[in-house]
């Protein structure tokens, strides 16, 4: 009987122990110029890799147990560690009202339409003298990055538009928006605005969806970090990203 007794208390103190550790943090190793980042190092350091992101020469991980300063001064290739921060988009419900409202004042239809037929204009893009300048130009051949949930890309008022894009978080799955943040976004910056569509800002512009947040609308800055790599090794004229970064960092400073 004291020996089943003996079993049932080293268990609950065992699983009292598990139940102690925290959950994996999700790190990024930066590593000191002129140093190839290495797997083999963030496996030393107790770490899974994630990805590499080499517009900070370094690596995403998860790391489960604290870095200990002896083992860390045994890389001495390394720069620095920062958090993985995580990334949302600015939902309605945490607008301040009036800014809500002004919002939904800038995507109202204003009355009538533009000179073109079946083109109905946004009041805020009216409001921003837009139409103005169409004549002159309505963005042809400005390439326009959209980090975000990704794009609708059967959208009627975006497709003429689109351009491929790029889903950092499942390599080879097309951008396809789950959430509708970044469809929304990219319908603001340059929606055709043809067959009684609402028109955008730069309704000639062209749109490459980067999708870096999931369907819920949130992610993590080492995958934002890529996505800005690729615009940027795709000679994107803009990258427009609406989301709020919760903390700050060197790694989010270097990126932007």
């Amino acid at each position: 009987m004291a020996s089943i007794l003996d079993l049932l208390l080293t268990s609950l103190i065992l699983d009292s122990r598990s139940g102690d550790k925290d959950p994996p943090r999700r790190q990024i190793v930066v590593f000191k110029e002129g140093y190839k980042p290495s797997a083999a190092t963030v496996a030393e350091l107790g770490g899974k890799v994630l990805k590499e992101i080499p517009l900070v020469n370094g690596i995403a991980c998860t790391i489960t147990e604290p870095i200990s300063p002896r083992l860390l001064s045994r890389h001495r290739e390394i720069l620095r560690i920062d958090e993985d921060l995580p990334v949302s988009i600015v939902a309605e419900h945490n607008f301040p009202l009036p800014l809500f409202l002004l919002l939904l004042l800038f995507l109202r239809p204003a009355p009538g339409r533009s000179k073109n037929e079946g083109e109905a204009v946004p009041w805020g893009v009216k409001m921003v003298g837009a139409p103005d300048i169409w004549p002159l130009t309505r963005g042809e051949g400005v390439r326009v990055a959209v980090i975000d949930t990704g794009v609708d890309l059967d959208h009627p008022g975006l497709a003429a538009n689109l351009r491929p894009g790029i889903n950092i978080l499942a390599g080879g799955s097309p951008p396809q928006d789950g959430n509708g943040h970044g469809t929304h976004v990219a319908g603001i910056i340059g929606a055709v605005g043809k067959g009684g569509e609402l028109a955008g800002v730069s309704p000639g512009v062209e749109i490459y969806p980067v999708k870096a947040l999931n369907d819920k609308g949130n992610g993590w800055l080492s995958d934002i970090i890529a996505g800005v790599e690729w615009c940027i090794k795709n000679e994107m004229h803009i990258i427009n990203m609406s989301f709020v970064v919760h903390g700050d960092n060197d790694s989010l400073r270097e990126m932007l």
